[in-house]
């Protein structure tokens, strides 16, 4: 699975995501963006609308749903397509914002459980 913020980063995680499932017979390429519930787009309704397109022309499916809790939405995601991977990508948040709000990856990894993760 891969976690799609619309951000330009995208598409190179849509490509790591896809390697992936490649290698792993019988897994599918799996997309997810989590919207804030404050309805604020942020600016980004093109850029998901490509990625959509580049997830489902590689033969994934894309997903969208709406939480102030984006790793929690994540993971409850995953648990219920049974998913094993999830490729995310670094923060593009300035220092004050992430010291206020923290990392969606490291929150997610931690919230996680017993895990190994690779670069």
């Amino acid at each position: 699975m891969v976690a799609l913020t619309g951000g330009p980063e995208g598409d190179t995680l849509i490509r790591r995501a896809a390697r992936i499932t490649a290698r792993v017979p019988g897994s599918e390429l799996l997309a997810l963006h989590v919207a804030p519930s404050d309805g604020l787009t942020h600016g980004y309704q093109a850029t998901l609308a490509a990625q959509r397109e580049r997830v489902e022309s590689m033969g994934g499916s894309y997903h969208q749903t709406t939480s102030d809790d984006i790793p929690e939405s994540l993971l409850q995601f995953a648990e219920a397509e049974n998913v094993t991977q999830i490729v995310l990508g670094a923060s593009r948040r300035g220092r004050f914002s992430t010291f206020l709000h923290g990392r969606v990856g490291r929150r997610t990894i931690r919230r996680s459980g017993p895990s190994t993760c690779s670069s």
